[in-house]
């Protein structure tokens, strides 16, 4: 039973059926819990496997707790349960399991032990790359405990953990970068020549491709330079036994602990795994804001460079992923009057779409769902109320108004609405059309589809995992790509790049359309021929040309700034403005308390930043002491207030040195810096509080913003 069940898992892995294969573990998890015997070490090991590597953590995770509780208290299973737990942020768990396992398995068995402990690393090296904006203090134990963790595995057996030694060195390099004390003991440079020597004494054939992703990290240690590290990097991207995950977790680990962006000079490496990822199936990319032109252009000024690490594929593989990052720019975040997300458009050149009767030729229209965008659909932005922010078309992220609607299908024939922009924007390639055949269906094909939106009115999304067509019926396709809320009108698109459809819903129970009874989860796009056929028979009518008129203004929110050791004033803050945010005069009040958890803080950080209008700052000694306040959030107030005009207003909250806020003496205070709030009685300050609203309000500036119908 257990047996049959592992085959049909694996069967599922291979065909990215993600469904079939949480139904497997659900199943699996409903016998364990029924009271059925668990299964051989062998065989629950080989399930756990099978889900990591297809990054499948939530299915994962279940079915490892469900065979622990059934008896299966294996050590292999308990370590996949640990890594689990740490994928899905449950660190607090995740060190009961391991700190129990490195117990259990002391001096019994060294290889699950040196496991444990290494993954204990990685846990408190995930906290501290997480850590947003924490004490320092505490952020440094994070750092100091991941260095020792990974340590003390290497130093007990130098010559076999090398993957513990080049973490223990790369972590210890991060710590000398933040200010953060090395644990004694520890030399990075003495490591990573250690490492790198063992693993030159196996020739490159030979080496795990883990092996070779240390042997690239190793270089970084010792700074050896670019040239050094695609020497590793090459035989790892074209390693057959490479997957997903091994190539995922290198570039994060490039990312997050090293802090390598595309237009570093070790960005190259970067563009190296991207690339490799587009050839792996299973990928999921999430494209951040910025990473679209500096990834473009890495790709175009090291092309040569590039295309030998990739060897003859290098042209291809190159090509593929620099049309897959022009697609993206043409994709823009539909938002409310509050900045908020709503759902996705894209930009497609209007001949063609509407009859040569329309007269649009080359202008680019906005193409998303009618229940994002209507002029009646209930629930749906109307035109004059909605904003596209396009956060890849030009240098800096843009917001353009939506002009006039052209044409709407409704919510229950194609959803597909179609508008002009208020004003004209830069051009990109057109998107191609896929060609007009029907794409008929096969079941068990597969035809593999791509979608770039905005999940949960987020960044950027590219979506490259579980991505097979499974059905067709006009005038929808239906495939199995991943989308999340905010998805809503996003561009679909074929292997080639070009435009097949228009996503408008996902759902569990989707009616089928390849010929099976009942019901399958699924997304279900509308084909882009099908909103051509039903454009072709519309009533004509003629545009005039676009005009360039003025962007509208940027945000109308509030971005607020402070310690998290100030959290009481934050709370008068906000209480002090609920009569400004109830009568409409402000859009919003955004703080670090909506980062949802396992969320990356500069990613949310700098995306609220960017939809601000007006950043507040809670000025105190722990404000100015805040290593992520002053390196993270004011630099970036302070660009936006140089680039895009943003009001910064500041409060002082604690008496500080006007030596410290030097830079903050050119920005408005809206209290006197010489008495601050802590320094007054509770009358005086509930005066002062009411005071500063007023400021706020009158820094608004603007007509009072309406809700959206």
């Amino acid at each position: 039973m257990w047996v049959d069940d592992l085959k049909d898992l694996k069967r599922a892995a291979v065909a990215f059926d993600r469904e079939e294969a949480e139904a497997l573990c659900s199943a699996m998890v409903g016998r364990l819990d029924a009271g059925a015997s668990p299964p051989p070490e062998d065989v629950s090991k080989e399930v756990l496997k099978v889900l990591r590597g297809k990054r499948w953590f939530g299915p994962m995770a279940r079915a490892a707790e469900a065979l622990v509780g059934a008896g299966q208290g294996s050590a292999g299973v308990r370590r996949q349960l640990g890594q689990a737990l740490i994928e899905g942020r449950r660190f607090d768990e995740a060190l009961d399991v391991l700190e129990a396992l490195a117990r259990d398995t002391a001096g019994t068995d060294p290889s699950e032990n040196a496991e444990a402990r290494g993954l204990i690393g990685r846990l408190f090296k995930q906290r501290y790359v997480d850590g947003g904006n924490g004490d320092a203090g505490e952020r440094a134990v994070q750092l100091r405990r991941a260095i020792e963790a990974y340590h003390g595995v290497w130093v007990q057996n130098p010559a076999l953990h090398n993957y513990q030694g080049i973490n223990a060195a790369a972590c210890a390099r991060r710590a000398e970068r933040d200010g953060v004390a090395v644990p004694d003991g520890v030399d990075a440079a003495v490591i990573a020549v250690r490492v790198l020597g063992n693993l030159s004494a196996v020739p490159k054939d030979n080496l795990a491709a883990w092996g070779l992703a240390t042997g690239a990290e190793a270089c970084l240690v010792l700074d050896h330079g670019l040239d050094a590290v695609l020497e590793w990097l090459k035989p790892y991207v074209a390693r057959a036994d490479a997957d997903a995950f091994e190539f995922g977790s290198t570039l994060r680990q490039l990312r997050e602990v090293w802090r390598i962006d595309d237009d570093d000079p070790l960005g190259p490496a970067v563009a190296v795994l991207r690339v490799a990822l587009t050839q792996r199936e299973g990928f999921r990319a999430d494209l951040e804001i910025g990473d679209l032109h500096a990834a473009a252009t890495v790709v175009d000024r090291r092309r040569d460079e590039l295309e030998k690490v990739f060897g003859e594929a290098g042209p291809v593989a190159l090509r593929w992923y620099r049309e897959g990052l022009e697609r993206a720019r043409g994709v823009g975040r539909i938002e409310d009057p509050r900045g908020r997300g709503i759902g996705t458009g894209f930009l497609v050149r209007g001949g063609d779409l509407f009859p040569g009767s329309w007269g649009l030729g080359d202008e680019e229209v906005l193409v998303t769902n009618a229940h994002v965008l209507s002029a009646t659909e209930p629930g749906a932005l109307r035109p004059g109320e909605a904003v596209v922010r396009f956060e890849a078309l030009e240098e800096q992220p843009i917001e353009v108004p939506v002009g006039e609607l052209l044409w709407e299908s409704r919510v229950g024939e194609l959803d597909v609405s179609i508008a002009r922009l208020g004003r004209a924007v830069t051009a990109h390639a057109p998107y191609p059309l896929a060609a007009e055949d029907e794409p008929a269906f096969t079941p068990g094909g597969r035809r593999r589809l791509y979608v770039i939106g905005h999940p949960l009115g987020g960044d950027l999304s590219l979506s490259l995992e579980d991505n097979f067509q499974v059905g067709w019926g006009f005038p929808f396709l239906h495939y199995r790509t991943p989308t999340e809320p905010g998805s809503s009108g996003s561009p679909v698109f074929d292997d080639r790049w070009s435009l097949v459809a228009v996503h408008h819903k996902g759902s569990e129970r989707l009616p089928r359309l390849d010929g099976g009874p009942g019901t399958y989860r699924a997304n279900e796009g509308t084909w882009i021929h099908a909103v051509r056929r039903a454009l072709a028979t519309a009533p004509a009518r003629t545009v005039s040309p676009l005009s360039g008129a003025p962007p509208i203004a940027a945000r109308q929110g509030f971005f607020v700034a402070y310690s998290h050791r100030d959290k009481k004033w934050l709370e008068d803050l906000e209480v002090t403005m609920r009569p400004v945010l109830r009568g409409g005069q402000a859009a919003d009040l955004w703080s670090d308390k909506r980062i949802p958890p396992g969320a990356r803080w500069e990613r949310e950080i700098e995306k609220a930043i960017g939809a601000a209008r007006i950043a507040v700052l809670l000025v105190s000694r722990q404000f100015l002491a805040s290593d992520f306040a002053q390196q993270q959030e004011v630099p970036r107030i302070l660009e936006a207030n140089r680039r895009r005009g943003m009001k910064v207003l500041w409060i002082p909250v604690s008496h500080t040195s006007p030596e410290f806020r030097k830079e903050l003496e050119a920005l408005q205070a809206l209290h006197d810096p010489d008495t601050p709030l802590d320094s007054l009685p509770k009358p005086k300050r509930e005066q002062a509080w009411g005071r500063i609203g007023e400021e706020l309000l009158k820094a608004v500036d603007r007509e009072p913003v309406t809700s959206p119908a």
